[in-house]
């Protein structure tokens, strides 16, 4: 694994992008760039792909199986970081606990790199 350019999904605030861009983070948020917003699952991650940003989600009921499909076919995505309302309750705390985990993630080197997927943990 390896620190990657980020993009958080539409499901995602844009103010994680903003705390971890003071951070010294590369990372964009889908709900910044609005011509993203409409675009479909495999086309966003085509898109983050071809700019080599590990996409950032909280829906992996469309997301692992694309990603699996992907595998299958021979392709590689620049990697997904999956996060799930178990983990992170979206309650207040919500954004700085994945801005946090993310942070720590970078720090570490623990984000995905071309082709792999996990789960974002506390």
């Amino acid at each position: 694994m390896t620190a990657r350019h980020l993009l958080l999904d539409e499901m995602m605030s844009a103010k994680i992008a903003e705390q971890l861009r003071e951070r010294g983070l590369d990372i964009q948020a889908v709900l910044e760039r609005r011509e993203l917003v409409t675009f479909p699952d495999e086309a966003l991650l085509e898109l983050a792909t071809r700019e080599e940003r590990a996409l950032v989600t909280k829906n992996i009921v469309d997301f692992g199986p694309l990603s699996q499909q992907w595998a299958a076919d021979g392709h590689s995505h620049a990697g997904l970081a999956f996060t799930s309302t178990k983990t992170f309750p979206e309650a207040r705390d919500w954004i700085g606990a994945v801005t946090s985990a993310l942070g720590h993630a970078s720090e570490r080197g623990q984000l995905p790199g071309i082709g792999e997927a996990l789960w974002l943990s506390r």
